[in-house]
């Protein structure tokens, strides 16, 4: 096993055994090589690079998703990383939209802001992050507004996220879990439409009547 730093020779706590350590004394890049052997034959080599300069964050936007028109759209960038555990900042933006729509977020440099969309057609949104050091690709996801859609969440959309209460949401859908009367399927709207306590989207009874929805 070797090392070294800008062409510098650097020591390992062991050159012959399965795990090592190295001192990081000063900044720059560190090259470690492993090659392994059966006694019969070597390896070989594999490369590790450890570096003290900053990495650049990766943003991502979510997934894309189809809703009603007027909807309203949680973002949800949880995603996002940087590889330096530097904390991040956001910048959201409407790349394209219907023609006319003046839309806006009620927070553009959060991490999980919302927007609410218009009339029907494709809203393009992007995602940059940066760590205060390196400034991340841009992420976009596409919002598909469709007038046949009533209700602003697809199951398909599911993201677990942690609500901006901070309590646990487990269906991502912005409300947390204690208030939820749906917790496992999104249903932001919170409709409970025979006062039962148990929101639509998951109440198999939806009239009281002690039948089943698909049988009543």
């Amino acid at each position: 096993m070797r090392s070294q730093r800008t062409a510098v020779p650097v020591y390992l706590s062991s050159r012959s055994a399965d795990r090592s350590s190295l001192v990081i004394d000063s900044e720059g890049d560190y090259r470690i090589e492993l090659k392994v052997n059966d006694r019969a034959t070597s390896s070989a080599g594999a490369e590790l690079v450890l570096s003290t300069h900053n990495s650049a964050p990766v943003a991502n936007a979510g997934r894309a998703r189809t809703v009603g028109p007027n909807s309203t759209i949680i973002f949800n960038s949880s995603r996002s990383e940087d590889f330096d555990d530097n904390a991040l900042s956001y910048h959201w933006s409407v790349l394209s939209a219907p023609e006319g729509y003046k839309g806006t977020f009620d927070n553009a440099s959060i991490d999980s802001p919302t927007i609410t969309v218009g009339t029907q057609g494709l809203y393009l949104v992007q995602l940059v992050v940066d760590d205060g050091v390196s400034v991340s690709n841009p992420a976009t996801t596409l919002i598909e507004v469709k007038r046949d859609r009533i209700t602003n969440f697809d199951l398909n959309d599911y993201l677990p996220l942690v609500s901006r209460a901070g309590s646990p949401d487990t269906d991502g859908d912005g409300i947390a879990d204690p208030t939820d009367n749906c917790v496992l399927i999104p249903n932001a709207p919170q409709r409970d439409t025979d006062g039962d306590g148990i929101g639509n989207f998951c109440d198999p009874d939806l009239n009281n009547d002690g039948i089943v929805n698909f049988v009543d």
